[in-house]
């Protein structure tokens, strides 16, 4: 998102603020290793409420994600009720 030159700090941070959003459905085509050290470059400088801890962060890739997915597909299923509508789970 480029801004105009002369943008104060509050119209900065107003338009990131109202630019942000919660994705909660994922592609499954790999991101590159250079988009995945720039959204670590930029998740460096992110801020955090009230946590002073440092991040903690895993990259899982290959067969390693494949595993990952089923565990946790396994562990949802496990713990997440049938749906009542009569449809079924995924």
């Amino acid at each position: 998102m480029a801004l105009p030159r002369g943008t104060s700090a509050d119209e900065t941070l107003l338009c990131f603020m109202t630019g942000r959003f919660s994705c909660r459905v994922f592609r499954g085509d790999p991101r590159s290793p250079k988009t995945i050290r720039r959204i670590l470059h930029i998740a460096q400088r992110t801020p955090s409420w009230r946590a002073p801890e440092p991040w903690q962060v895993g990259i899982v890739i290959g067969r390693g994600l494949d595993r990952l997915r089923a565990t946790q597909t396994s562990m949802t299923r496990e713990v997440v009720p049938p749906f009542r509508t009569g449809l079924q789970r995924f």
